[in-house]
């Protein structure tokens, strides 16, 4: 019978095309330390705010559980997981967060308004 012809150069099995499409899928990680304080504020109460961020950004937002530190800091280990846009994402919603519970943010705010973004 006739072979099929090859779509690629000989030795070529497609694997490279394959590992081309899933670049775009990859997921990837990124941690930060928090303050007992921020991570509070990073969760909100009862996980409304940690689900909001997850929900919006389409990444995986962890903190660490109490007493579970970054060795050798009293810090706990914010962990954002999921696609390069969507950990981008989750990192500028946690920043955010954290910015708008600051201090020189409520003293700044205008009428005690709060923004959206930075």
């Amino acid at each position: 019978g006739k072979k099929r012809p090859l779509d690629g150069p000989p030795g070529d099995d497609g694997a490279a095309s394959k590992r081309a499409h899933v670049e775009g899928d990859k997921l990837h990680a990124l941690k930060m330390l928090a303050s007992n304080k921020d991570a509070g504020t990073i969760i909100g109460r009862a996980g409304a705010t940690i689900n909001k961020m997850q929900q919006a950004s389409g990444s995986r937002i962890r903190v660490s559980n109490a007493h579970e530190y970054f060795p050798g800091t009293g810090d706990r280990v914010v962990l954002v997981t999921g696609p390069l846009e969507c950990v981008a994402s989750g990192v500028g919603a946690v920043l955010n967060e954290l910015y708008r519970d600051s201090e020189s943010y409520q003293q700044n705010a205008p009428n005690g308004e709060a923004a959206d973004t930075l």
